[in-house]
């Protein structure tokens, strides 16, 4: 009996996301991979800061 093991989908997840980040930053200098990290950083903040926002009961904005 021959039983195959399957990658957990958070092994799977994270390396569908580093290589779409691969895919993304390809031919880049160090200063640009670190400017296009330092523009998504702002963006997850924003996104953040928006979630907050929504979420927070009336009045607490």
């Amino acid at each position: 009996m021959r039983t195959e093991t399957r990658e957990p989908d958070c092994v799977r997840w994270k390396r569908l996301g580093a290589e779409r980040i691969r895919r993304e930053t390809e031919g880049m200098t160090r200063e640009e991979v670190l400017a296009w990290w330092r523009e998504r950083e702002l963006e997850l903040k924003r996104l953040r800061e928006e979630r907050k926002q929504a979420t927070s009961p009336v009045g607490e904005a």
